[in-house]
């Protein structure tokens, strides 16, 4: 009688594979305007571009320019609130994935003065984000790449106070760091 032929290994098919984003994972974005609270209204749209690829085991999740949208959570001006703390706060709710879809998120940053009404021209940031460069990366069980954080240096986004006013200028990077885990399918 002939040898048994070994069974064929199955084949696993290579469809799309789910891949989450980290609550916590930080990432830069750009912001293409300048916001400011002199101008600035509750509920104004705002978008910002991802400053380098958002990689997941190995996998990109979003490119470097991928659009983020938001929207405008806390406007406190110091010109019309005499004694007020002048704070803007942003909350990007929306992503732009590799693939071209869209995907849900929350990633909120809040910029408050350093002091209220006294011209001082120093910033600070206050929440769980930080404005200006985030450096390093994040990584993940296995050495993976979870967030691409490289690419906002120190000090090239220093949110700038004009007056009693918080004004975040076009081309300024801001660090986000996502408040609840986004998982996609790819």
């Amino acid at each position: 009688a002939p040898p048994a032929a070994a069974a064929p290994k199955p084949v696993v098919p290579a469809g799309p594979r789910k891949y989450t984003v980290a609550a916590g994972t930080s990432f830069s974005v750009q912001l293409p305007a300048t916001i400011t609270t002199k101008n600035a209204k509750v509920g104004d749209r705002v978008a910002g571009n991802l400053n380098s690829d958002l990689v997941v085991d190995g996998k990109v999740i979003a490119k470097a320019g991928a659009l983020l949208q938001g929207s405008i959570t806390e406007v406190i001006s110091g010109s019309n609130k005499i004694g007020g703390t002048p704070t803007l706060g942003l909350n990007f709710d929306n992503l732009t994935l590799a693939d071209g879809s869209d995907t849900p998120i929350s990633a909120t940053i809040r910029q408050v003065s350093a002091k209220s009404d006294t011209g001082r021209d120093t910033a600070k940031i206050a929440g769980g984000a930080l404005v200006g460069g985030v450096i390093g990366n994040q990584m993940g069980k296995n050495g993976n790449v979870i967030g691409a954080l490289i690419g906002a240096a120190a000090g090239t986004a220093a949110a700038q106070k004009t007056g009693t006013e918080v004004e975040l200028p076009a081309g300024t990077v801001l660090g986000v760091t996502l408040n609840s885990p986004v998982t996609v399918e790819m």
